[in-house]
């Protein structure tokens, strides 16, 4: 599922956004997601590639990224960067 945006209307009090219940909905599943990818390990190393081995809820970093299994032989990776 992809991250779910509450519309918060033109302004305030216009009544052009989310219902409230639609709002916590996804506020609810938003939060769903998150927690359903817990992680199981933390280590340095670069997998080989988008579908190396991997559990669900490992990571992985080097220098340059931080890889993330979120599917049992799927990662993604995210650029390192300051901030």
């Amino acid at each position: 599922m992809a991250k779910q945006t509450i519309n918060i209307g033109s302004a305030a009090n216009t009544k052009t956004g989310d219902a409230l219940r639609t709002a916590f909905t996804k506020v609810n599943e938003n939060f769903t997601e998150i927690y359903g990818y817990p992680l199981t390990s933390i280590s340095s190393g670069t997998p080989a590639s988008s579908t190396a081995t991997g559990i669900k809820g490992e990571v992985k970093y080097d220098s340059s990224y931080v890889y993330i299994c979120i599917a049992t032989n799927s990662w993604i990776r995210v650029v390192r960067a300051a901030w």
